[in-house]
Order: structure tokens, then C-alpha cells, then sequence
């Protein structure tokens, strides 16, 4: 999540921070602070006019609003950035063929509805273990000649 801000001159700033669905007269939580978010949130930015972050291992439970939020030095300084960047989570689907007979060669196409850069990576799992030591850039998997030890989700 990307914002680019400018603050007026002559205030120090004290505290920089984005939380996710603030309670009108509450003081929002800073995410970093949050055990659900701490370890998957990486500052990308300076604090300073670029409040860039980073949330790895996405999941649904993540589709919020969020916003960014700075605390001067000033008892009326303090900002969010409104109305802030909404996350969408888009499950991703894997398209495989109805029937599988032992001994056929049965290609796995995980797809997504969301638009993917050329950056994004793969990495395959059956029953919650990873297929493959690397990540990889093809969205297919060949799983040639199975047997029923191949079974699973």
C-alpha cells in the first residue's frame, strides 16, 4: 500500500503508522503493533513523505480499508489519509481435470480473477507441502504418469 504525503512546516513529526477500520473518536491502533500483523508488515517508505508498506501472506481475513495516519508534535496535528487504500483478496482457483486414471499425465492451471503482473510467482502444495523447492512463474503444474500416492488437495 502506497501514500505520498506532505505535512505543514513547523510540525515535528511524532508518530506514522496505518491501522484499518477506525471507530469514530477512537484513536486507531497502529498495525505494526497488532500480533495478527506485526510479522507480515514491512515500512517500505521513509516516515517522512513516503508511508509505503508492505502486507505478505495475504489471506481473506486481510480485505479492509486502510489508512495511514501522522502525529505531530502539535496538539492539532494530527492527519489520515482519507479515504485510504481498500485491499480486495481474490481467491485463487486451481482448474484440474474431472477424472484422473492412474498412470496419466494430468495438467493443474491455477487461476485467478484478479489481474496478475509478470512478477507474480507460483509455488505449488499438496495436502499443505510444497511440490517444488523454487518458486516458479508458470501458473501450471504437469504431474506426469500419476499414481495414487499423488492424491489430495
Amino acid at each position: 500500500m502506497r501514500c505520498n504525503y506532505t505535512y505543514p512546516t513547523g510540525y515535528k513529526i511524532m508518530e506514522v503508522f496505518w491501522f484499518k477500520n477506525a471507530e469514530n473518536g477512537v484513536e486507531p491502533p497502529d498495525l505494526s503493533n497488532d500480533p495478527e500483523y506485526s510479522q507480515r508488515l514491512q515500512y517500505l517508505g521513509d516516515k517522512q513523505q513516503n508511508c509505503t508498506v508492505r502486507l505478505s501472506h495475504v489471506t481473506l481475513q486481510d480485505e479492509h480499508m486502510y489508512c495511514f495516519r501522522f502525529i505531530t508534535d502539535k496538539a492539532d496535528g494530527k492527519w489520515t489519509g482519507d479515504p485510504g487504500v481498500t485491499l480486495t483478496v481474490t481467491d485463487l482457483q486451481v482448474e484440474s481435470p474431472e477424472r484422473v486414471t492412474e498412470g496419466d499425465s494430468v495438467n493443474l492451471r491455477c487461476k485467478s480473477s484478479c489481474a496478475l503482473t509478470d512478477r507474480a510467482t507460483f509455488i505449488w502444495y499438496r495436502n499443505s507441502q510444497p511440490l517444488t523447492e523454487r518458486r516458479d512463474r508458470n501458473n501450471e503444474l504437469l504431474l506426469q504418469s500419476v499414481r495414487r500416492e499423488d492424491s489430495g488437495r
